[in-house]
């Protein structure tokens, strides 16, 4: 058999384990099922590996099936990772063009599963950052919406701005109430009850009173109080600030995810190209004939002696 050798190198956007990870998915794809059915579709590997069909112990066998196909082919080549992350690859064939060639769609075939990984992490990764930010913008969408509900059914654009305006109100009222009971004070001194001067004053402190008392209900009064209308204003104004911080964390995690995904992105390069060996590595004829022989004089000695045995034994 004619062996041909080439190297490969596999690299990521990180070094060591990561690499020698990426390359081990690499070689178990080499030495997979899908591999060799799509690389029998190009190159018909049973009639490459039965070329030499005298050749018995060698030969894949005509009537070999796709599981001894495909247990043949992973004993036709070896991929050794060095310690740099470089993969060197050895094909087994027996014609020299024909180990080429199965290099050559091995490494085809290797760039497309790489790429085609590439693609599937790429693809999981920016539609997982863009649900992320989509829910993101939806919580937005959601607390805008029900900070809008709640202005337009209280009628307030600001209850924190409507509040303060309130006190400012009631303050003023309290200054102007002062002012009139000192007047009505001072007048009781040397004016009658019935007095229009004295009776206009009471109107005007007991309209000053009941204004301020007014003012100060829709401040601290029940249910429809200004107070509770300023605390579920507080909440949803704070529901909206939270959602816009998630959706800008969102939109810096996705562009982050996306520059993640683009540097550890896994190429493959080739360093040497498949080349076509100088002279037949295998058979080890010499090996094999040694092996042999021995094979046959431990047998022969065997024999001999069961012979010998059986001999003396009738005799």
């Amino acid at each position: 058999m004619e062996p041909s050798g080439i190297l490969d190198q596999l690299t990521g956007g990180t070094v060591g384990d990561t690499t020698s990870e990426e390359t081990g998915i690499l070689i178990e794809y080499w030495g997979s099922n899908s591999l060799v059915r799509a690389l029998n579709e190009r190159l018909d590997l049973r009639t490459i590996f039965n070329n030499q069909s005298e050749d018995f112990i060698y030969s894949l066998g005509q009537d070999a099936s796709e599981r001894d196909l495909i247990s043949y082919f992973q004993n036709r080549f070896s991929a050794v990772i060095g310690e740099s992350g470089i993969v060197t690859l050895r094909v087994q064939a027996f014609r020299p063009e024909d180990a080429q060639a199965i290099a050559d769609q091995m490494l085809a075939l290797g760039l497309l599963r790489v790429n085609e990984l590439n693609e599937e992490i790429n693809r999981n990764t920016v539609q997982f950052a863009r649900r992320v930010v989509e829910d993101s913008e939806q919580r937005v969408r959601q607390a805008q919406m029900s900070l809008t509900d709640f202005q337009e059914r209280e009628r307030l654009l600001d209850p924190q701005a409507d509040s303060t305006a309130i006190r400012a109100l009631i303050a003023e009222l309290e200054g102007q109430l002062a002012q009139a009971r000192a007047e009505l004070a001072v007048h009781l001194g040397y004016l009658d009850e019935s007095s229009p001067r004295i009776v206009q004053l009471r109107a005007t402190v007991s309209s000053l009173q009941d204004q301020i008392d007014l003012e100060g209900q829709r401040l601290t009064g029940t249910d429809e109080a200004m107070a509770g209308m300023l605390g579920e204003f507080n909440r949803l104004s704070l529901e909206v600030e939270l959602a816009t911080e998630a959706l800008a964390s969102a939109r810096v995690s996705q562009e982050l995810a996306i520059t993640e995904m683009q540097r550890q992105a896994v190429n493959m390069l080739v360093i040497s190209a498949p080349h076509l060996a100088d002279d037949a590595e295998y058979p080890e004829r010499v090996i094999n004939i040694l092996l042999v022989s021995l094979c046959s004089l431990l047998v022969f000695a065997i024999v001999y002696l069961f012979g010998s045995a059986i001999r003396d034994h009738t005799f």
